[in-house]
């Protein structure tokens, strides 16, 4: 029982961590201005996020083992654990067609193929909160950065009209017919 008090206190220290953090990314994704260095510190900053989250979920799971373990419910967690990672897959592969979804709509107009934003941006920068939203800002910048690194992928103003070509084809001066055409075609076995 001395074991479980230190182990759920370092958790618990470590779950409140991403909270703060997940503040001070918001606050710096809304700043527009941060340069290189900044955004170099945000991503930074994310990665020690997922990693701090990943720590404790992986502490979580090995003192639900030894629980499970100590009480002999052994095979029940396993199928906790099954029933968990489909249910974190399923939430995974979901929250991947909103971050889509997201980039898409915020590239609409601002790129020539909205498209293009997903293979320039990496989806997994962004996450998907509780409830299913997306730093919007974020995923804003992330277009405008793509757009300033890749200009030609921009849209255009105005809409684009594909025009005929008038030196292809038959001139006014040697008009023919279908007819003709056809005829010539068959060798004039009509």
């Amino acid at each position: 029982m001395t074991t479980e008090a230190p182990a759920a206190d370092a958790t618990e220290a470590t779950a409140a961590a991403p909270d703060s953090t997940q503040e001070v990314v918001e606050n710096a994704s809304a700043a527009p201005d941060l340069g290189d260095a900044g955004k170099k510190a945000i991503q930074a900053e994310r990665e020690a996020r997922k990693a701090a989250e990943k720590a404790a979920r992986e502490a979580k799971e090995r003192i639900a083992a030894l629980e499970a373990k100590e009480q002999g419910r052994e095979a029940e967690h396993a199928a906790e654990l099954e029933a968990a990672k489909v249910r974190d897959e399923a939430l995974a592969k979901a929250n991947q067609r909103i971050v889509s979804a997201e980039l898409r709509a915020a590239a609409t107009g601002k790129l020539a193929d909205p498209m293009d934003a997903l293979a320039f941006i990496d989806p997994t920068d962004f996450e998907v909160s509780d409830d299913g939203e997306i730093d919007s800002a974020a995923v804003s910048a992330a277009i405008a950065d793509l757009i300033e690194r890749k200009p030609h992928l921009a849209a255009r103003g105005g809409k684009t009209e594909v025009l005929p070509d008038t030196s292809q084809g038959a001139t006014s001066a040697g008009k023919t017919s279908t007819a003709e055409m056809f005829a010539a075609a068959l060798g004039g076995n009509v």
